[in-house]
C-alpha cells in the first residue's frame, strides 16, 4: 500500500493495485481480541488506516476503492480448538470515498447460523463487477467474468 500512494499522485496511469497479506489460515485460538488472529487483524487495520489517511492527505480518497477479501471462507461454528475451519462463509470489505456504506446482500436469518455452511447469497464476482462498472467506469464487466453465475446481485456499493 505504501508503494501505491506515490504512484497515484505521480501521474502514473495504473487503475488497479493488488497487495497480498497472508497468515490468516488459522484454525485455533481465534477471537477474544488476543492471539495470532487478533494480531493479524490489527496489522491489517494499521496498514489500511495509514493508507486511507495518506489518500485523504493527498486529496485522492474520493478516487480510491479498497477491496479486502479472503481466498477462503469459514464455517459457522467453532471447532474444538476454539477456532473455525474452512467453509463457505466469507465477507468482503469495500472502502473508499463515495462508497454506499453498510451491509449489502440479504440479511442472515437464524437458520443460516444453525447449518454447517451459510446460504450462498452473494457471488464474489458481483462485488468486483460493482467496482469495475460503478467506480472504474467499465461499461460492461461481463467479459471479465464470462462463466455462468448461479446467482447475481446488484449490490450498489461503489
Amino acid at each position: 500500500l505504501r508503494a501505491a500512494a506515490p504512484l497515484l499522485e505521480g501521474g502514473f496511469a495504473p487503475r488497479i493495485f493488488y497487495s497480498g497479506f497472508g497468515g490468516f489460515d488459522l484454525h485455533g485460538a481465534q477471537g477474544a481480541g488476543v492471539g495470532a488472529h487478533a494480531t493479524l487483524l490489527q496489522r491489517l487495520d494499521d496498514a489500511v488506516g495509514a493508507f486511507v489517511q495518506d489518500m485523504k492527505n493527498r486529496g485522492q480518497w474520493n478516487n480510491t476503492r479498497i477491496v479486502i477479501h479472503s481466498e477462503f471462507g469459514r464455517r459457522n461454528y467453532e471447532n474444538a480448538s476454539i477456532g473455525t475451519d474452512h467453509g463457505h462463509g466469507n465477507c468482503f470489505l469495500v472502502l473508499g470515498g463515495g462508497i454506499n456504506g453498510g451491509t449489502h446482500g440479504p440479511a442472515l436469518v437464524p437458520s443460516d447460523l444453525q447449518s454447517e455452511y451459510p446460504t450462498y447469497a452473494v457471488d464474489f464476482r458481483d462485488v468486483y463487477r460493482d467496482v469495475l462498472e460503478n467506480h472504474l467506469g467499465v461499461p460492461d464487466a461481463d467479459p471479465v467474468f464470462p462463466e455462468a453465475q448461479p446467482i447475481s446481485t446488484n449490490l450498489g456499493i461503489a
